[in-house]
């Protein structure tokens, strides 16, 4: 009934009906998390041609529930979908096609937090008429490792130099627990950014989870080396003979004699790191384990476990970050 010969009305092409005046489908986006509603608005208007084809352009903002994968946050790429239906209808009255790419990209305004990467769509003629629009984005990191990782990246430096600290300084307790609550910040930060999620963990929250018990367990130790270096008691026979075993290829103890006796005839020795062989100041020699006393001990710990710290730390970001990139 809306065709029309444009030689018999002066060679008119076009005709506009507002929408609520001719008929159209009844399209609503199925995943809403609002109410259902049919798209167009009173306002909008119907381009009919004079072979009975009309066109109509609704506009609406949409908001929709997707499912993300943040395993691999924040270089995680996503899929989002928004499905289309006709209430009421059935596949012998109504079809749904697409055209094109399946969106305008002239319209597309750039998103700070999302790259829109790929638009596509599919229609079903079942159970109803519906046409499903997949979105694939993908996430800007930028603002994630600027705010986020290169701070995470210092703490775990402060951490790592926790045992760098001289135990009679008074402050190793303190620091060591100051990194702690850092770490435990952190975690809070990235949890409040990331979906409520259940069925996949990230990386990151996992890495950061990791170091907040390595966090704990240097805590730990801090206070098991300041207990011990205040002892007075002799030293186990075999912890020297550890000790000196793990020290032995990460530094060289030099002994520094006093000329001057006492009643007691002690013997003043000094232990430090010395790197050059023809020193004829120093003599020379790995310290016995029966002559070593327990800030000898702790010493050589402490240096130990730096460097065990550093080697976890390192192997800890560089598995994090090859497996993220990697995806």
């Amino acid at each position: 009934m809306l065709t029309w010969r444009p030689v018999d009305f002066d060679g008119i092409q076009t005709c506009v009906y507002p929408q609520d005046n001719v008929w159209k489908p009844a399209v609503a986006l199925k995943n809403t998390v609002n109410d259902v509603k049919t798209l167009g608005d009173p306002t909008l208007n119907v381009i009919v041609h004079p072979n009975g084809t009309m066109l109509w352009k609704p506009y609406q903002v949409f908001e929709t529930r997707c499912t993300f994968d943040i395993t691999y946050y924040p270089f995680d790429k996503q899929s989002c979908e928004m499905i289309f239906v006709t209430w009421g209808y059935t596949s012998s009255g109504i079809r749904l096609w697409g055209l094109g790419e399946g969106a305008y990209w002239d319209d597309l305004t750039p998103n700070q937090a999302w790259t829109l990467k790929h638009v596509g769509y599919a229609t079903f003629e079942e159970p109803m008429p519906m046409i499903k629009f997949y979105l694939m984005l993908e996430r800007k990191p930028r603002y994630i490792l600027m705010n986020l990782i290169l701070p995470l990246m210092i703490l775990i430096s402060l951490n790592t130099c926790v045992f760098l600290l001289p135990c009679n300084s008074g402050e190793r307790t303190s620091f060591s627990v100051t990194v702690f609550l850092a770490f435990t910040v952190f975690g809070t930060i990235v949890h409040g950014t990331l979906p409520v999620n259940s069925e996949n963990v990230s990386y990151l929250s996992i890495f950061i989870l990791a170091h907040v018990l390595e966090s704990a367990l240097i805590t730990i130790c801090s206070i098991l080396l300041i207990r011990a270096d205040r002892r007075t008691d002799e030293v186990p026979d075999w912890l020297p003979c550890l000790t000196s075993r793990l020290c032995r290829r990460a530094k060289r103890i030099s002994v520094e004699e006093n000329d001057d006796e006492t009643e007691h005839e002690t013997v003043k020795k000094q232990i430090h790191c010395i790197h050059d062989k023809n020193d004829k100041n120093h003599v020379v020699g790995r310290l016995s384990p029966t002559e070593m006393d327990w800030p000898s001990v702790i010493q050589c710990l402490d240096w130990c476990l730096f460097c065990l710290v550093a080697f976890v730390n390192v192997l800890l970001t560089l598995v994090f970050f090859l497996i993220i990139r990697m995806k």
